[in-house]
């Protein structure tokens, strides 16, 4: 998602991880995260959370697709001048 504001949607970068997002979905629109991501206590307890596997491939692909759309955030700081 942060590299979509450097401004050139056709970087090969980009381009990678679109397809990579894109290959590694299931038939059913998820997307399989095997590994424990969240924090907790090892060896006592440790939190999943289930829905973050979903969102931030979502969240990827709309920021791209509102990019190339002419959607993207206004020029800010963070932009980068390339």
């Amino acid at each position: 998602m942060g590299i979509c504001a450097c401004g050139d949607l056709d970087r090969p970068s980009i381009q990678r991880g679109l397809r990579y997002l894109l290959s590694s979905q299931q038939s059913d629109g998820s997307w399989k995260e095997p590994q424990t991501t969240g924090t907790g206590f090892p060896g006592v307890f440790y939190l999943k959370y289930d829905m973050y596997r979903q969102n931030f491939p979502l969240l990827a692909l709309a920021t791209y697709v509102n990019y190339r759309c002419g959607l993207g955030h206004q020029p800010s700081f963070y932009r980068c001048n390339v």
